[in-house]
């Protein structure tokens, strides 16, 4: 589901039009499903002329020297790199291509990480982070969510001042837990599972509901441009001038993120 939101991105609502992609993952389970996610959305998504010109792997958080992959990435012609590097990783990936001079757009799963944000500076800015949800949503359900979680982290440290990305899915999901029980009347296995299949549930990003087949929450998402803190718009410019940050978001619909039952591997989905 991740994955296709950048599938969905940039092969239909990213402007310009991108035509060449470049995956570019670490070499484990992650990595490589984030790789697939996207190929198997992209798939059906792409527009005439739209492709994957290479699919790399390296070594997870062993790598010092990104130069030999950001040259490969520069010479290939691609516009766009897909990512699901985290951490060092990403940081070096990303500070390293921009010393080299690449004009490439990165789609990448965690960059929305105020800490990322903060080491990486400036080489951020112009690539592209998603999420189910990313605190940028401008809604006054998001707002409301957003007052709160600062009275109640008054003092919190940069890397839960505010409840970007995990945090704020984490959160709601003991929310919803606590109406699935005051629902099932009782806290038996069997019982809230009866509860919560099927069931809706309104977040600080949209509707999301649970799946009855595989219990996957099926949820709506969003995809934001990293700004330069001065152009993003003051009412969600949570950040101030710190560092740069994700700008307004664009929406990708549940429908165009959800992976149909028949091809998730539950033999209750068939």
């Amino acid at each position: 589901m991740h994955a296709a939101q950048f599938a969905v991105y940039f092969a239909r609502l990213a402007p310009p039009r991108y035509t060449k992609f470049y995956l570019l993952n670490q070499d484990y389970n992650f990595g490589r499903a984030a790789a697939e996610g996207f190929k198997r959305k992209f798939d059906r998504v792409r527009a005439a002329g739209q492709q994957i010109i290479a699919d790399e792997y390296h070594p997870l958080q062993k790598v010092q020297d990104f130069a030999p992959y950001v040259t490969k990435i520069m010479a290939s012609g691609a516009e766009v790199v897909i990512t699901g590097d985290w951490g060092q990783d990403l940081r070096l990936l990303l500070q390293q291509g921009a010393a080299l001079g690449w004009k490439v757009k990165i789609g990448n799963f965690f960059l929305y990480d105020p800490v990322v944000l903060k080491a990486v500076g400036k080489p951020a800015i112009g690539h592209v982070t998603a999420d189910a949800y990313l605190l940028t949503v401008d809604t006054p359900e998001n707002r409301d969510f957003i007052r709160a979680w600062r009275a109640h982290y008054p003092d919190a440290p940069l890397s839960y001042r505010y409840p970007e990305g995990a945090y704020a899915r984490a959160a709601y999901a003991i929310l919803w837990l606590a109406e699935v029980i005051r629902t099932a009347g009782s806290v038996e296995t069997e019982a809230l599972i009866k509860a919560w299949e099927g069931a809706r549930f309104t977040t600080a990003w949209g509707e999301v509901e649970m799946r009855a087949c595989d219990h996957q929450m099926l949820t709506p998402g969003y995809v934001a441009e990293i700004m330069e803190p001065e152009k993003i718009p003051p009412s969600i410019r949570y950040w101030g001038s710190e560092f740069p940050a994700a700008g307004t978001p664009t929406p990708i619909a549940r429908e165009d993120m959800v992976v149909p039952p028949r091809e998730t591997g539950n033999t209750r989905c068939v």
